[in-house]
This record gives C-alpha cells, structure tokens and sequence, in this order.
C-alpha cells in the first residue's frame, strides 16, 4: 500500500512539473506603446513639458513604465499624485531626446519623443531697413536688446508741417539720413 502511494505521487510530482514547464515555457507578448507625447515639444529653458503616452499589453500580465533623459529634472511629486510626467528643460539649448520604456517583467518596449529646447536670445532682421537687431527672452517676454536704429529721413527742427512725419535728430539741422546719427551718438 505504502507503495503504491508513492508510485502514486511520485507520477503526481511529475504530472505538476510537466506542467510547470509547459506554462513556463509559454511565449509572453510584449508590451505594445500606442502612442507618446511631449506637450509642449518646443521650450525655452526652465520650462516645463507634460509627457503623455498610451501602451497596451496583449497579455495583461503587469507593465512598469520608465522614463529617461540624462538631461534636465523630473517632478517627482507627480508620480505619487497620479499624475502625467513632467520634465523641466534644462539650460542648454538642443534637442533633446526623452525615452519611454514599458515593460511586463518578461519583455519590454520602447519608443522616444523630441523637445526642442529653444535659445533665449538670438537676432532678427528688420524688414523696412535690414538692420539686424538683438533679442532677449525675459521670463515669458521677448524684447528688444538694443535701441531701434531705423532713421527714414531727417526734418531740420526749424521746418515745422502738419501734413509730413517729422523726425528730427538732436544737433543735425539738415536733412541728410545718413548724416543723422545711424547708429552713433548724439552730438552735444
């Protein structure tokens, strides 16, 4: 009897680990990301980006997501609140590159989004002379770096019309624009 009972088990020991090994051995579907975004994708430094995605996982069996960029900071809060990620530009200006990984513990997935990171200070050109001009971003503001240097034409300050634009130029009592102080001083 005794025998029998551990021919017995020993046939059910072997029954739960040919099954063991056939569940083991079943092929696990990785994760699927759908689709990821940073909004906004163009920042100036500082600023902050909300990043959004949407991952299915054909097996339903657990997904861990991972975000990743060297550069710039997390706000960490956000994941204990239950909320989008956020990711603080750094000072740098470039793209950057901010990667997702999704994973089920068995397989992963992965995808990456651009941000621009756009400079606080550049140049334009103005249209009605060509003068190049410099610019600066002051917290959400954009202004001018120098002094406007356009100079259409030159009224001596003795001609007085209520008809014509009057522009006069301090010391200069001809009309000649390129003698009137392009881009120089004021004469006493």
């Amino acid at each position: 009897m005794k025998r029998l009972y551990y021919l017995r088990m020993k046939h059910f020991v072997a029954i739960l680990l040919l099954v063991a090994t056939f569940l083991s051995c079943s092929k696990n579907t990785p994760p699927v990301i759908i689709s990821m975004t940073a909004e906004p994708d163009s920042v100036y430094p500082g600023d902050t980006v909300t990043l959004t995605y949407t991952a299915w996982d054909p097996d339903d069996d657990g997904r861990l997501t991972f975000w990743e960029c060297p550069y710039g900071k997390w706000v960490q809060e956000n994941a204990l609140r239950n909320k989008p990620p956020q990711w603080i530009a750094p000072k740098a200006t470039g793209e950057y590159f901010i990667r997702l990984r999704v994973s089920d513990l068995k397989d992963e997935a992965t995808d990456s989004v651009k941000v621009v990171v756009l400079d606080t200070m550049g140049f334009f050109t103005d249209s009605s002379d060509n003068h190049l001009y410099k610019w600066v971003r002051i917290g959400r503001q954009f202004w001018m770096a120098e002094n406007l240097a356009y100079l259409p034409e030159i009224t001596p300050a003795d001609t007085l019309s209520s008809t014509q634009k009057c522009y006069y130029v301090c010391g200069f009592e001809v009309s000649d624009v390129a003698a009137g102080c392009y881009g120089n001083e004021c004469p006493n």
